[in-house]
């Protein structure tokens, strides 16, 4: 049996999971928009702006900013705005 290094790290707490999946539902059609934030309030990442259908929706942020580049670890924060912006 093989284990990944990364793995074993965030079973004991020492590492982060950067990849975190975001869930939302959606009684009926509207527009949504789900924005990433740094501790200082900046948006760093924008993970969909538009129109869905009612329905259950995930979706998983890639620890990177707009420009695709990896933000450190640290503390961040996703809002999911739903209805006109």
């Amino acid at each position: 049996m093989k284990v990944a290094l990364g793995d074993i790290a965030q079973f004991f707490g020492l590492a982060e999971d950067v990849s975190p999946v975001i869930k939302y539902n959606l009684d009926f059609a509207t527009e949504v928009q789900i924005v990433i934030y740094s501790v200082n309030a900046s948006v760093v990442a924008t993970l969909f702006d538009g129109h869905q259908p009612a329905g259950n929706y995930s979706i998983t942020w890639n620890g990177r900013d707009d420009k695709g580049r990896k933000l450190p670890s640290g503390d961040y924060v996703a809002e999911v705005r739903i209805g006109k912006n």
